[in-house]
């Protein structure tokens, strides 16, 4: 019997795999357990239209990361905070703080994953530049501690 995984089953199947089992391994264990159906001729039709669906979704994500770092590039915001006398930072500049005043002085929007891990550690004045990155792609904010 064909059937289409839910779910991985180690050593059988990958979710989202159409493979051939025996009928009994199928309707004793795999279908009662929903860890796969039968694969149909619908069920494959529905399979292949939700691929296509995800194929957009991921070309449109990936244009609108393309864009955003595109218009981060080069791009540079201040940060004003307390510091003792020898221009060291009582607490570390973290994501969120960057996010914030890039959203306030530029209005763009940057999601927490773009940047890079492990997160530069920023604990002293001056200019310091934050790497992000999203797969192949690669752009820097310039991050300015006064």
């Amino acid at each position: 019997m064909r059937v289409l995984f839910i779910q991985t089953v180690k050593g059988v199947g990958k979710k989202d795999e159409l493979k051939q089992v025996s009928d009994g391994y199928a309707l004793n264990f795999l279908i009662p357990n929903k860890k796969a159906i039968r694969a149909t001729a619908e069920v494959i039709a529905a399979r292949d239209q939700q691929k296509i669906t995800e194929g957009k979704a991921r070309e449109h994500e990936i244009e609108k990361i393309q864009s955003l770092l595109k218009q981060l590039e080069g791009k540079a915001v201040s940060l004003s905070l307390p510091k003792n006398e020898k221009g060291q930072l009582y607490q570390a500049v973290h994501e969120q703080e960057i996010v914030n005043q890039v959203k306030k002085t530029h209005d763009l929007f940057i999601p927490k994953d773009l940047f890079q891990k492990p997160f530069p550690v920023i604990k002293h004045t001056g200019k310091h530049h934050v790497p992000l990155a999203w797969e192949q792609m690669k752009s820097f904010v310039t991050v300015e501690i006064v």
